[in-house]
């Protein structure tokens, strides 16, 4: 009998979607790629050069060639405060297959991986169910998450967690594109056809945003 892989375990879990919220420009430049890239690959990449935009200076510069992930719902924190710095652009979620926790290179961790001092990270099995562990340090000052009773089991301790996956991710594993209005909804698929694209579901779901 073989052991789990992450993929079977995240199902377990009850683990459907692993999400990554973006501006329209990011929306844009994946369908452009046919691949969610890095932060790094999308700075070096002329194609993606007129829509690049920064949401913050990166404080975790060698991470910055990884895409960064979360389990079943984004971090509407991290969200709110892209949201303030810039108001002027509307947003995103991706949501892929959870497939892609087993490719190779994909490392989890138990908080926002800016938090070097209590950041765990790993790979395989061990990396993802470290997530889900009753108790989580994060932030500064001795902080700790701790799982609750009515903590849903497809959700990390701290849902500041992250998946951090290797270059780029092929958009062949995304599931659904959501949005907030109908009106990016039929901007979307414009884009798709445009671009010769196969036009993903794009759901409007504005309480993934809230």
């Amino acid at each position: 009998m073989t052991d789990p892989s992450p993929a079977q375990v995240a199902s377990e879990l009850g683990i459907t979607e692993v999400l990554h919220f973006t501006t329209e420009k990011g929306v844009l430049g994946c369908l452009r790629k046919d691949a969610l890239l890095s932060r790094k690959r999308v700075q070096d990449d002329p194609d993606l050069a007129f829509i690049f935009t920064g949401v913050w200076p990166r404080r975790d510069l060698e991470w910055i060639d990884y895409v960064s992930l979360s389990l079943t719902r984004i971090n509407r924190g991290l969200y709110a405060k892209a949201v303030k710095n810039l108001p002027e652009l509307w947003w995103g979620i991706l949501s892929f297959d959870p497939s892609l926790l087993d490719d190779p290179g994909v490392v989890f961790t138990t908080t926002n991986n800016v938090y070097h001092e209590v950041c765990e990270r790993g790979e395989g099995v061990s990396g993802l169910e470290a997530m889900f562990k009753e108790a989580v340090p994060w932030g500064y000052l001795g902080s700790v998450k701790r799982r609750q009773s009515g903590t849903p089991e497809n959700l990390p301790t701290d849902t500041q967690a992250e998946v951090l996956y290797p270059g780029e991710l092929p958009l062949s594993l995304l599931q659904t594109i959501y949005v907030r209005t109908e009106e990016h909804r039929r901007l979307v698929l414009a884009w798709c056809d445009v671009l010769g694209q196969d036009e993903p579901p794009v759901v409007v779901r504005q309480d993934l945003f809230a």
